[in-house]
Parts: C-alpha cells; structure tokens; sequence
C-alpha cells in the first residue's frame, strides 16, 4: 500500500513526506510531537462534542498525546494553531450564557 503523501505536523505545522503508516510510535521528523493523537487527525473539531466529529469515538482525554482510536485518520492539512478546543473555552461558554439575556 502506497501512503507517499505530505503531512502537516500539528504542533509545529512542519511539512513532510509520509512515506509509511502513522503508527502509536510515529513522531513528527522535526519538533517528536505524537502523530497518532487526536490533534493529528482528520475527524478533530475543536468546539464538537469531545472535540471530534466522529459520534462513535470514545472520549481520549488528551487531545495531544497518543491513542487508541479505531476512527483515527490523518489530516489532510493542519489544524490552525489559535483553534480553540470546546471543553477548555471558559470564557466562550460565559459569552454564550450572556448572550441568551440579551435583549
């Protein structure tokens, strides 16, 4: 199987050619950033319930460390460094629950 194809790295954006499958001990090639982690994969949406798109995955906890996901994908194009993850967004929520009062 062929899997020559260009990569972002999600932690330094670093472009490179993955030339084998992204395994748990897959690292990225400049910064040793976790590639098989939420972060890296195609199904992360940031704000999404359990900041994925996927509604069967199982929560992982850690967005940047490695996992086990069956539905874990690699990105096509990286993640935008200020994307902020739903569960940690405090002032987002506050914002949120202002704005039903609002007239």
């Amino acid at each position: 199987m062929a899997y020559a194809t260009y990569m972002y790295c999600w932690s330094c954006k670093h472009k490179f050619m993955r030339d084998e499958k992204i395994t748990r001990q897959s690292e990225c090639p400049k910064c040793m950033a976790p590639l098989r982690c939420c972060r890296q994969c195609r199904h992360f949406s940031p704000g999404s319930y359990n900041d994925c798109d996927e509604s069967e995955a199982d929560y992982s906890g850690e967005n940047e460390a490695v996992n086990f996901c069956s539905y874990w994908q690699p990105a096509n194009a990286p993640i935008p460094a200020n994307a902020k993850l739903g569960r940690n967004s405090k002032d987002s929520a506050k914002k949120r629950w202002d704005d039903l009062f609002k007239n």
